[in-house]
């Protein structure tokens, strides 16, 4: 704010106060303020509260905390109040009696000088007063609180008095009865009229002076109110973004006569603010409506706010204790003649005492706002279960956050200080909700230069701590009910407890996509510890899916009850608006932000170990192994196992809990090619085995050997060997020469020595290991199957084509038995098989099988999977070794750029696929110079 603009506000206000002391200080100095009519007496003690009210204001301004604009915005209103203080100086001038005033004198100055009622100069100059310092509030120069309380009263009390003009008129002379007799004494003469005021020396009972001014009125005069007004306890938003969409709804919605309507949404969303606004609009297009704010979060708060309405309109007789003060405020708007009126009913959460308390006259709380058709109601409330106890389903309007508000409200309130893209952002970030996007925006602006839109992003993106505490920050000036927080984390706690179990296990998992089944699933025993290795047998997934089965039969006709209470639960929540369910779906999604809310009320409650507990046994629970069988739940269930790698357990159970869930993912990431998060999510199970059971224990040693698994696809031997001798001689000495395990960790180490070049050893230790998984397995068994392929691989390295095509068709038969054809397992053996024939020279033959293979594989596993994309680099070979080089160089592309994404840049089928490419361009251009000489 300049110097200037400061100067002409401040300079104002100096006057105002300046004239209030003068006034107070001629009040004062009357001795004899008794001679005055009642209500200016009454008068005399007002200018002081307008003095307190002007000097807290004079406060804000020397403590620069009032703006520019609202510095010029008060600038006319302050002149108005310089003036009307002006006028009430010059009445309390004429009507004061002066030191040398005898007492005749005195008492013609105070009866002259005072007119009463309705429309009468004193009563209109108080009314623009009063008007102007609620003014001046709502630009928050000072807080009125009840301090004009008995300046009101006194105004409406003026308005009362009709029939007290007490002007002497006539060619008569005025005279006083100094006796002190209760009559009046008139002096001989026309005209004349003689006043009998005992009161004004105390020299006699005060009857003759009260029934004179009084007129045959009762002592105490019945109130009436002033013009219709608002008792809205925020100023405007400044900042406010019109929803358009939403503010045609409300309008139409409250349009008809007796019209009612609820704006239901999530704590934070902006219900109270559009209502804030809408009572503004309104005011705007009509002041004759009154527009009347009550509080409904509660039952103490409700009543006060209607106590605080009564006073606002003046009901008469509402300051009896015995009074029923609902049936007052109901007598009041059924009243047309008191004009058309609007109520807010904001922060009604909780409806029962509305709907369910009764007031001393029988009728329901609710039922003081009755359905009239000069009255309208607009609620606001987080539970549209609450908001259909107020009004009709049709009269709900559902408040979301949306992406183009989010924006339009940041770039209103940071445009200077941060590019559209930071911005969106910032709105993507905080999930579109307003008061997060206006407490983010407050902690900017306070901290500029210090933090700007990036520094702040960061902090959000730094931990899930981090957030949380940059959330929970209280930030003043966001325009908020007191009784509610302006934290957005904070926010949200308040409905916790009544919703608490169901909303406490969502915010453990994946925000999107949660499914009933991880909400409803009952622990199975699960042999968690014993989980069989990646790609190794289905033993332990059968029996885990029987016992789920079993489970399931056996409580079935138990579970009516607790499918009831599980449904209510959800509709609690959709009603809060906590949580979304996708239409047709049962999947449920819950705001990210929720969630962070959910923890931090649970860590401060002490109930987060148990959730994070519960929840990953729910999850184990649900999530199958990785078996092709299972995909399709997998795909589900996998992003809720990568948001268990953040949570923070300590108990041995729930540990291993995540342990056999992250083996379980890791085991469908490594089918889906993903090797890389299958290498790390092994490495965190293995850790946390040997940390918990033991290095030799059956559990730890099987997660060793998924993991030399996982190193092989990745062409990582040295490592995998170093793992694989390791779990080799443990399983020996620990389990015998013939568990499964032992078997497992053999052919991992046939396998990287084939890696390493060393076939003959390889070959021998696979030859055993096969004759003893067929002796103790069964030659159809999955892991015998494997050794056979592997076996088979071995042979084909070393030429040996003929025994390599005896061992892949065994293991296609018995796949093809055993599994599906389109099993990813078969698919492998029909793939082997295409290849060995191409290296046989049985190229029409290969060439059939090949793309057999490559449309079923595009099929089940995808276009751009690891073993979808061998298959057409052995296809691109195919054609290369036919000097096909068109179609050679097509399908080289494809496969080297799809293992870049699938496996990496650097990896061994990369570089080799990429060497095979360059060489098959190099042979086409050979090729095409040889023909062009040929031609020439």
């Amino acid at each position: 704010m300049s110097g200037t603009e400061a100067t002409v506000a401040t300079r104002l206000i100096h006057a105002c106060i300046g004239t209030t002391k003068v006034i107070i200080k001629t009040a004062c100095a009357v001795q004899d303020a008794q001679g005055l009519p009642l209500e200016l007496r009454e008068l005399c003690e007002q200018p002081g509260v307008i003095q307190a009210l002007l000097e807290s204001a004079q406060e804000r301004f020397a403590e620069g905390q009032v703006t520019e604009d609202v510095s010029k915005s008060t600038e006319p209103l302050l002149k108005q109040l310089k003036q009307a203080l002006g006028e009430l100086l010059d009445i309390f001038r004429a009507a004061f009696p002066q030191d040398g005033d005898n007492r005749s004198k005195r008492v013609w100055k105070g009866a002259r000088g005072v007119v009463f009622g309705r429309d009468s100069p004193l009563h209109k100059l108080l009314g623009t007063m009063q008007d102007i310092l609620q003014l001046l509030e709502q630009k928050e120069m000072y807080v009125i609180g009840d301090k004009l309380d008995a300046l009101q009263h006194l105004t409406a009390a003026l308005a009362q008095d009709e029939s007290g003009k007490n002007v002497h008129s006539g060619t008569g002379t005025l005279f006083s009865n100094e006796s002190g007799t209760q009559t009046n004494h008139l002096q001989s003469g026309e005209n004349n009229r003689q006043i009998n005021n005992p009161a004004v020396y105390h020299e006699g009972p005060a009857t003759t002076y009260n029934t004179f001014f009084s007129q045959g009125r009762p002592n105490r005069r019945p109130e009436t109110p002033r013009i219709a007004s608002s008792n809205v306890p925020f100023r405007r938003e400044p900042d406010y973004i019109n929803r358009k969409k939403l503010d045609d709804q409300i309008t139409a919605t409250l349009l008809g006569p007796g019209a009612r309507a609820a704006l239901v949404g999530l704590g934070g969303v902006g219900k109270s603010q559009i209502a804030i606004e809408y009572c503004y609009r309104i005011r705007e297009q009509s002041r004759d409506i009154w527009v009347l704010w009550i509080h409904a979060s509660n039952a103490a708060r409700f009543e006060q706010s209607v106590r605080d309405v009564a006073d606002l309109v003046k009901i008469d007789g509402r300051k009896n204790a015995k009074a029923d003060i609902y049936a007052l405020i109901r007598g009041w708007l059924r009243d047309e003649r008191n004009g058309r009126w609007t109520v807010v009913l904001d922060n009604a959460d909780d409806a029962s005492f509305l709907v369910e308390g009764a007031s001393r006259t029988g009728f329901t709380l609710f039922g003081c706002l009755p359905p009239v058709e000069h009255g309208t109601v607009l609620v606001t409330t987080r539970s549209e279960t609450a908001a259909l106890r107020l009004v009709d389903r049709g009269e709900i309007i559902s408040v979301h956050p949306t992406e183009d508000h989010a924006l339009a409200l940041l770039e209103k309130k940071l445009g200077q200080h941060a590019c559209r893209e930071d911005l969106a952002k910032l709105a993507r970030e905080l999930e579109y909700m307003p008061l997060a996007l206006a407490q983010a925006s407050a902690y900017i602006q306070n901290s500029t230069p210090r933090c700007n839109v990036p520094q702040y992003l960061e902090m959000l993106g730094r931990s899930k701590k981090s957030k949380t505490n940059i959330l929970s920050v209280h930030m003043e000036g966001l325009r908020r009910d007191h009784g509610a927080s302006n934290a957005i984390m904070l926010t949200w706690q308040i409905s916790f407890e009544q919703i608490h179990h169901l909303l406490s296990l969502m915010s453990f998992f994946q925000h999107k996509e949660i499914p009933a089944i991880l909400l409803r699933t009952i622990d199975v025993a699960r042999p968690a510890s014993t989980a069989s290795p990646l790609g190794n047998t289905k033993a332990s997934e059968s029996k885990a899916r029987t016992a789920r089965a079993e489970h399931g039969a056996s409580k079935a006709s138990s579970n009516v009850s607790a499918d009831l209470v599980f449904e209510q639960d959800i509709t609690t929540l959709r009603q809060y608006h906590f949580i979304s369910v996708a239409p047709g779906d049962a999947m449920f999604e819950m705001h990210r932000l929720d969630q962070l809310a959910a923890q931090l009320w649970l860590m401060k409650s002490v109930r987060y170990q148990a959730w994070a507990d519960r929840s990953i046994r729910h999850l184990d629970a649900a999530l199958p192994n990785g078996e092709f069988e299972n995909w399709q739940e997998c795909r589900i269930l996998h992003p809720h196992a990568n948001t268990a790698l953040d949570l923070r357990l300590h108990g041995r159970d729930a540990c291993l809990s995540l342990a056999s869930v992250l083996h379980k993912a890791a085991w469908f990431m490594k089918e889906q090619g993903q090797h890389t998060v299958a290498e790390a999510m092994t490495r965190r199970v293995l850790e946390t085995n040997e940390r918990m059971l033991g290095e030799t224990n059956p559990s730890t040693l099987t997660s060793a050997n998924n993991l030399v698994s996982v190193l092989l696809d990745q062409g990582k031997h040295e490592t995998a060997g170093a793992m694989s001798r390791w779990a080799l001689r443990a399983s020996e000495k620990v389990l015998g020469r013939e568990h499964p395990h032992k078997l497992a960790s053999a052919n991992n180490l046939a396998s990287v020595l084939h890696e390493q070049g060393k076939h003959g050893s390889a070959e021998a230790i696979i030859h055993r290991a096969l004759k003893t998984m067929e002796e103790v397995l069964g030659g159809e068994h999955h892991d015998t199957l494997l050794s056979v392929n592997n076996l088979a691989g071995m042979l084909r390295s070393q030429g040996k084509y003929e025994f390599a095509e005896v061992m892949i068709r065994r293991a296609l038969e018995a796949r093809e038995k055993v599994l599906r054809r389109d099993h990813p397992h078969t698919l492998a053996s029909v793939n082997d098989l295409a290849s060995v024939l191409y290296e046989q020279g049985r190229q029409k033959t290969a060439e059939a099988m090949f793309g057999q293979v490559l449309e079923a594989r595009e099929k089940v596993l995808g276009n751009e999977h690891p073993d979808t994309l061998w298959t057409v680099w052995s296809l691109a070979s195919l054609h290369r070794a036919r000097h096909q080089y068109e179609a050679a160089t097509k399908l080289y592309e494809r496969a080297h750029w799809g293992l870049v994404k699938a496996v990496g840049p650097f990896h061994r089928w990369t570089v080799e696929c990429f060497r095979q490419s360059t060489k098959a361009a190099e042979e086409a251009r050979a090729a095409e110079e040889t023909r062009a000489t040929t031609l020439a």
